[in-house]
């Protein structure tokens, strides 16, 4: 019996000998005709020059196995069902051969890897993706496992945000700072137009600039800034939360636009810090802001705990203890822990009023945790005796705290 094959010459790369295995099964695209039975065809993200024994289709797609891997590479080209006129691949089969149970998702994910051009052989370090978030697009796990992020569902959801539905946050700035000014004009305030003015100091040159070092550094700067210690009272998230504060005095049919910017604009944040904090091993693991208003300027309390051993530090298992010097509430401690997907926390106080005070934002943080796929089996707020707080002082804010608008964790 004939076997149809591909033999490409002259002899691979080591690094791409490497990424191939003997009876691996490619997808093959065949990209020119080039003449005297040779072809230029894409496979594994390589562009390659292939003799074929058989003519070829220019823009046909098709299956093919590793049968050589020495002076010269040879591809047996295996048949393809015709549908309709249209050639199928045999995904159901590939899965087989991989050992991978056949189901539509493993399919879809197993063709999204194909049509890139990579190989069957990766799927397997795509399973636990799907797994942690079912029903996820498989270009945005493709992605998520290309950027190196680890398969938790939180991270995973905020990439979903960053891709699926994403708009250049410099337009939504843009449409953000239009709103605030027509509703500035129709009920003047001072703290409207200062916080406008903060807005501006955010926008970029081009509005549609996307994921760029602009957005780059829009998504790091607060990290970054609590990292060195410097000041973050310019935090663009603060700003956002303190003209979201500030819209609940106007009538409440005229702020929806602006209200569902500020959603999707914070949404967005939400997720390119996640993200980004996961990628950038010099900054913190966690940090527990504050945002609040005095006077129209906004600014934020960091809580920031750092890896002590950062083998044994993930994010289904951590325990982390840190303190943070307030004029208003005097000294605060936070214990987080968390084992497997249940996290608990505790916050403790000098005392009664500020314990009081802290009790009466629980729910945010119940909220905040959840989105974070967190299962809270506990928050406690509780006063300590002086002892209890002779950690090392992270970080002493400025005498600004006046109310508390907002609360919000990141892992």
């Amino acid at each position: 019996m004939r076997v149809d094959t591909l033999v490409f010459t002259p002899q691979l790369s080591s690094d791409t000998q490497l990424r191939l295995r003997p009876g691996e099964v490619l997808l093959v695209r065949v990209l020119e005709e080039l003449g005297s039975g040779k072809w230029l065809v894409r496979f594994h993200g390589l562009n390659l020059i292939a003799e074929a024994v058989v003519p070829l289709e220019k823009g046909a797609t098709f299956p093919a196995r590793v049968l050589d891997i020495g002076k010269t590479l040879t591809l047996q080209l295996l048949p393809s069902e015709p549908e309709n006129g249209i050639k199928r691949i045999p995904l159901r089969d590939m899965l087989i051969q991989l050992g991978v149970t056949p189901t539509e998702e493993h399919e879809g994910l197993l063709q999204a890897l194909l049509q890139r051009g990579l190989s069957p052989s990766l799927l397997p370090q795509l399973l636990p993706y799907q797994t942690a978030f079912p029903g996820l697009n498989p270009a945005i796990i493709l992605l998520a496992w290309q950027m190196g992020l680890p398969p938790h569902p939180h991270l995973l959801a905020s990439l979903e945000t960053l891709t699926a539905s994403y708009i250049p946050l410099g337009e939504l700035l843009q449409e953000l700072v239009g709103e605030l000014q027509r509703l500035s004009t129709r009920h003047p305030s001072p703290v409207l137009e200062r916080q406008i003015h903060a807005l501006h100091q955010w926008q970029p040159a081009h509005p549609r600039a996307g994921l760029s070092s602009w957005t780059y550094q829009l998504s790091t700067s607060y990290e970054a800034a609590i990292f060195r210690e410097e000041d973050v009272t310019g935090n663009l998230k603060a700003i956002l939360l303190t003209i979201k504060h500030s819209l609940r005095s106007l009538p409440d049919g005229e702020t929806t636009q602006a209200s569902r910017l500020i959603h999707t604009l914070l949404q967005q944040l939400d997720a390119h810090l996640l993200v980004n904090q996961s990628l950038l091993e010099e900054l913190p693991l966690f940090y527990f802001q504050v945002p609040y208003t005095l006077d129209g300027h906004s600014g934020t309390i960091a809580f920031t705990g750092k890896r002590k051993r950062l083998k044994d530090t993930t994010h289904e298992a951590f325990q982390l203890s840190f303190l943070a010097h307030t004029v208003y509430l005097g000294k605060l401690k936070v214990v987080v822990t968390a084992v497997g997907r249940r996290i608990s926390c505790d916050l403790f106080a000098e005392d009664v009023p500020a314990r009081d005070f802290i009790q009466q934002h629980q729910q945010e943080l119940y909220e905040s945790l959840s989105r974070l796929q967190y299962q809270v089996e506990r928050i406690r707020c509780a006063t300590a005796p002086p002892e209890a707080f002779l950690l090392e002082v992270i970080r002493t804010v400025p005498p600004l705290l006046q109310q508390w608008v907002s609360l919000d964790i990141r892992v």
